[in-house]
């Protein structure tokens, strides 16, 4: 059997719904209040409470975003895959060419199994998609893609079944949920550095309007933030889009 390693799970909106329902089934076997029944659940997954699963839970968007397959090695032994995880959002690939490389902490292992390099060794070259000069190893997206082998090792012939079916799916689970916490994580050190910003038109001495932007902490903020005599509103832009100013009506939040 394969050594168990556990770690806190970040899930998606509707992983937390399926665990809501499931700490309703269980308050109706035991002598449990909601509350109670819904921290035994997270304290299943890893967590302290339900507080702390629902609060890090993983935004829907972004678990889409995360393609995972894997495929026998062809050629290889059976126990032996190709895994790979691709990046399936257009505008998230941009956004990532703009700012760099990407990577992301593999998990711990389980003893029967190795990850290791997909590329052929070469020298000295380093492999791409596996950096490993750091005390745990990382993965890295390469044109919006990770790619490693996954194998079972030590295995016995006639106990390899048996370890894929127990091993394989929470290995590679673990691997592309690693690499979405690291995206979400690193989407919300972005978003958290940059200021939302009012863009309005102030009028000049020739008779053209300057544009101009102040940045404010919150959507709120800039909303209600009182402009420079005689200038104009005209927009604010968010992930969702740009909130626009239309008198008389006043802010308009975008069109979903």
């Amino acid at each position: 059997m394969s050594e168990v390693f556990y770690m806190p799970t970040r899930f998606s909106p509707a992983d937390v719904e399926q665990l809501r329902r499931e700490a309703k089934v269980l308050r109706r076997s035991g002598a449990l209040t909601q509350s109670q029944a819904l921290d035994q659940v997270a304290q299943r997954q890893g967590w302290t409470n339900w507080a702390l699963l629902q609060r890090n839970a993983l935004p829907a968007e972004l678990h889409d975003a995360i393609q995972l397959s894997v495929e026998q090695y062809r050629g290889g032994d059976r126990g032996v895959f190709v895994l790979q995880i691709s990046l399936t959002d257009p505008k998230l690939l941009v956004e990532l060419s703009r700012s760099g490389e990407f990577s992301f902490e593999l998990p711990q292992v389980p003893q029967r199994w190795i990850v290791r390099r997909f590329t052929e060794l070469r020298g000295s070259a380093p492999d791409p998609f596996l950096d490993r000069r750091w005390e745990t190893p990382r993965g890295r997206f390469v044109d919006g893609r990770f790619i490693c082998i996954v194998s079972t090792n030590g295995v016995q012939p006639d106990r390899v079944e048996a370890e894929i079916a127990v091993g394989l799916d929470p290995l590679c689970a673990r691997i592309r949920h690693e690499a979405l916490a690291a995206l979400a994580g690193r989407q919300a050190a972005q978003s958290a550095a940059l200021p939302v910003r009012l863009f309005f038109a102030r009028p000049q001495s020739g008779g053209a309007d300057e544009i101009c932007d102040t940045p404010y902490p919150t959507l709120e903020d800039a909303l209600k933030a009182e402009l420079p005599p005689g200038s104009r509103a005209i927009g604010v832009p968010t992930e969702h889009g740009w909130w626009t100013y239309q008198p008389p009506f006043g802010w308009q939040a975008p069109a979903r």
